[in-house]
């Protein structure tokens, strides 16, 4: 029984992935694409979505914003730590997943040469289990701002 527990829960975190649409992105691009990004001491989240948008990928959104305002709200108000939704879509939004090499829903944390994608995490925690997302959120963003 355990084993179909556990079957059961991969088999809909991989259903949410792949009815997202999502590719993952690699922690480490190729220095001209990170030329592409503005080189900055601050942190940015980027959501990088299509227009068509499952439960799944706007939980992802809403989460990560709500635990970015709630653990720093300080920073996000000065900018320090900000969050952008990129639609793919639109052109500009296009124009810098394509840059960025991104051709799915992701979720990446960027700070100067530093990248971390939490596409995986955001997928499997936003919808059942939200806080799982915000303590992986509060690790990423405290060890990039270290």
């Amino acid at each position: 029984m355990k084993k179909i527990g556990i079957a059961l829960i991969v088999l809909i975190f991989a259903f949410g992935i792949l009815a997202c649409n999502n590719s993952e992105t690699e922690n480490n691009k190729s220095e001209k694409n990170n030329t592409l990004i503005t080189q900055t001491d601050d942190l940015i989240v980027y959501y990088f979505h299509t227009s068509h948008r499952c439960e799944t990928c706007v939980a992802v959104e809403d989460e990560t914003k709500k635990a970015l305002n709630e653990l720093y709200p300080e920073k996000m108000k000065s900018d320090e730590i900000s969050f952008k939704s990129i639609d793919m879509d639109e052109k500009e939004g296009e124009e810098l997943s394509k840059a960025m090499e991104i051709s799915g829903q992701t979720l990446i944390f960027i700070k100067s040469d530093k990248k971390i994608d939490l596409t995986n995490e955001g997928f499997l925690y936003a919808v059942s289990t939200p806080e799982k997302l915000k303590s992986k959120i509060k690790e990423t963003v405290d060890e990039l701002i270290k």
